[in-house]
């Protein structure tokens, strides 16, 4: 932006803040549905976001539920009191850019006008929006309507013994899964209670990537879509753009290269410094959050192995519908592991699909010796985007070996199921 444009747009927000009371003063009549439809309209003061100073230290994070409050007070024509707690949100989370659109929207219902006259008795004309400005502003509408309709489903995410779909069983060591659901730009936390069935603790508004999801190839500009593990942060010393720090996906995965997709660098991580979020639409294909968000989540990544399920659209069911796909595959793997353990190796074929058998090689290295096998922290998540498909990942140890950890893509066939690929991680 040219500095005199600038030092304009610095000047017309300074204007705003002195005329708030003058213009409360000129609303006499109460809103309009009319005008209260204004807010889905652009903004026309968005040029004075650009000079919004921005807090550089800790920033409070904004719940989704306070959004909804001031959504609440202006569909019930309570503009002065969405307009308090507009500000009073923008106290803690300054660098915020929805609440500035927001309190921008809720200046103009106010004013009733398209000029604002300032305590001096100064009159101005609202400034034209650039094309950026226009692009921004609808970004900063579609976070809103995201953030709203989320709502919706944290309620159904809430419920008890309903859980996504894809959770059929957790590991017992890891006490956490995320799951993203990238229609709603959402990623919810849940924990894994032991005898119970998975709880919800938290969920986040996240951006994805810029074309979408569906990840095919490298620089498509899309965040994938399936089961994958978290493991580990990235240590390299990262600039200031990927805010708080970056965890690494293990994308591509065996699947994925099955598939032919391409790709790297798949994470999940924060915003810079003067950003709060960004728009829905905007990553490279990784999955980030607001800094407070990612910060929680490098909390509970404690072991380097937490699964991350994305989802294109994501489905809640009871737990109870879910138990007899639960129950078929860990039988199914605990007769792989007899089977194993037996070293009968006619009994161990029929577990593995033909094309993974596709060579004397492999079958060589299938053979076993028998020997005590046990299986330990198997996790088994469905795969999203995939039918009747599911990953397993478990600790094996045995008298050769102190434990090894394995992964499994299991995959039903004729209505049974057969380990596609497998290998030890």
């Amino acid at each position: 932006m040219p500095v005199m444009a600038k030092k304009k747009s610095k000047r017309i927000d300074t204007q705003f803040a002195k005329s708030t009371e003058s213009v409360k003063k000129q609303a006499k009549k109460k809103i309009t549905k009319a005008q209260a439809q204004r807010l889905k309209g652009l903004s026309r003061i968005a040029p004075s976001l650009a000079a919004s100073k921005v807090n550089k230290g800790p920033i409070y994070s904004v719940s989704d539920f306070e959004l909804a409050g001031v959504y609440k007070a202006i569909a019930t024509g309570q503009s002065y009191s969405a307009l308090g707690q507009t500000e009073s949100l923008l106290a803690k989370a300054p660098n915020h850019s929805l609440l500035h659109l927001l309190r921008a929207d809720l200046l103009l219902i106010l004013s009733q006008k398209n000029t604002i006259k300032t305590n001096a008795g100064q009159s101005y004309a609202l400034p034209a929006l650039s094309t950026s400005h226009q692009q921004r502003i609808k970004e900063l509408q579609q976070e809103a309507w995201l953030r709203l309709n989320s709502q919706a489903n944290r309620a159904k995410a809430s419920r008890e013994h309903f859980v996504p779909k894809p959770l059929l069983k957790l590991a017992d060591n890891e006490p956490f899964v995320l799951i993203v659901d990238s229609k709603l730009s959402r990623l919810y936390v849940y924990q894994n209670i032991p005898n119970s069935s998975p709880r919800l603790v938290s969920d986040y508004y996240v951006t994805q990537g810029l074309q979408g999801s569906f990840k095919l190839k490298e620089g498509d500009a899309r965040t994938p879509i399936g089961t994958y593990f978290i493991n580990g942060p990235v240590t390299q010393k990262l600039p200031d753009f990927y805010g708080y720090g970056a965890l690494n996906i293990d994308y591509p995965n065996m699947w994925d290269k099955r598939q032919g997709r391409t790709g790297h660098g798949i994470w999940v991580h924060g915003t810079p410094s003067d950003t709060y979020v960004r728009a829905p639409y905007a990553s490279n294909g990784c999955v980030v959050l607001a800094n407070p968000d990612v910060e929680t989540i490098f909390k509970l990544a404690n072991n380097g192995a937490m699964p991350i399920v994305v989802a294109d659209k994501l489905e809640w069911v009871e737990t109870k519908e879910l138990e007899k796909t639960k129950k078929n595959i860990l039988q199914t793997i605990e007769q792989w592991r007899v089977s194993l353990e037996q070293g009968d190796f006619k009994k161990l074929e029929k577990y593995y699909d033909a094309a993974f058998l596709r060579s004397e090689v492999e079958k060589k290295h299938m053979t076993t010796n028998a020997r005590r096998v046990e299986l330990f922290n198997i996790v088994a998540l469905e795969y999203p985007g995939e039918i009747d498909m599911i990953v397993v990942r478990f600790d094996q140890s045995d008298a050769q070996s102190a434990g090894v950890r394995k992964q499994q893509y299991w995959k039903k066939e004729s209505g049974n199921w057969k380990i596609i690929l497998e290998n030890t991680i």
